[in-house]
């Protein structure tokens, strides 16, 4: 009859073998991790040994004179990330608005078609883009007088993450705007709210916490990009005080954690304890950074759980 052979007959004999099957997996999977963790620990913890709080707060770092300061690598990864998820969020969370309360449903499924099309283009095609047409854009807007003929800057590397992030906002902000309760909508139309009061004074602060959550799952991604960040910040390693003696700040040439990993200093490392200790430790910094502001997001997300139906009216 086409029935599987499975012994469906058999309720304990296939939750044990399920249970075996996801236990086993699951240790895998935490093993691997721990594994990964307490590797980067026990790699970083030579240069915290050695440096201590001076690996954060100096903002020199020279290999060849065993100079590690991460504060300017850290300001890099924070500005980067700053420009992309500020100018991402305004126009993500408007297209959603669009998407969610305005557009007919033939044009929101194009639209989520769209999006999930741009999330899924490689890093690498967003970073040549960003090297062939945005870091010319800026060398313009600034007059060539501040930043490098070659246009790599905080600025340009933020500006193409922030083309980078606005599917992932976008997408979790639209389903959650499309998720509002109908029973809430209906009773409110039936007190003659239009459909924008219905958005803007209902459905968007309902939806406060989802927005929230996507904005920093989106700054976990921000904070976790390579390729693109390593193709047009610029890679140069200055001082903090150096950067903050020049005007404007973001239009300067620097170094994120990802960029530094990603360069050739990796190889180099391998020759020196001290050195590659200290690229374990913006490893490691950049990985619990990564995890911390993913874990806050998720549990944002899970805390927004919408009563009722959901429609678009």
């Amino acid at each position: 009859m086409g029935i599987s052979r499975f012994p469906l007959h058999r309720p304990l004999l296939a939750r044990l073998l399920t249970a075996a099957f996801a236990g086993t997996a699951t240790i895998i999977l935490f093993a691997a991790y721990a594994t990964f963790a307490i590797n980067l620990l026990c790699h970083a913890a030579p240069a915290l040994a050695e440096h201590g709080a001076s690996l954060i707060t100096a903002d020199r770092w020279d290999y060849r004179r065993d100079l590690y300061g991460t504060l300017a690598t850290f300001y890099g990864t924070i500005a980067v990330s700053g420009i992309a998820l500020s100018l991402a969020a305004p126009v993500a969370i408007l297209a959603a608005v669009f998407s969610a309360r305005y557009a007919p449903p033939s044009t929101r499924r194009s639209f989520k078609l769209a999006l999930d099309l741009l999330a899924g283009i490689p890093a690498v095609a967003y970073g040549f883009l960003g090297v062939h047409f945005v870091r010319v854009i800026v060398v313009r807007l600034s007059g060539d007088r501040s930043v490098p003929a070659y246009g790599d800057s905080y600025l340009t590397a933020g500006f193409v993450l922030a083309i980078m992030l606005v599917p992932i906002i976008c997408t979790l902000a639209d389903d959650a705007m499309w998720s509002y309760p109908l029973d809430e909508e209906l009773a409110a139309r039936s007190l003659g709210f239009s459909n924008a009061q219905i958005t803007w004074f209902l459905i968007l602060p309902r939806s406060l916490p989802a927005l929230l959550a996507s904005m920093l799952l989106a700054l976990a991604r921000a904070l976790s990009e390579t390729i693109a960040v390593f193709l047009l910040v610029g890679r140069r390693d200055v001082g903090l005080r150096t950067l903050l003696e020049r005007f404007p700040l973001l239009l300067e040439p620097g170094q994120t954690i990802t960029s530094k990993l990603a360069s050739g200093e990796t190889l180099i490392a391998q020759g020196s304890t001290a050195h590659s200790s200290a690229l374990m430790f913006l490893a490691l910094a950049l990985t619990t950074t990564v995890v911390i502001v993913a874990i806050a997001g998720r549990r944002l997300l899970r805390s927004f759980a919408p009563d009722g139906a959901t429609a678009h009216l």
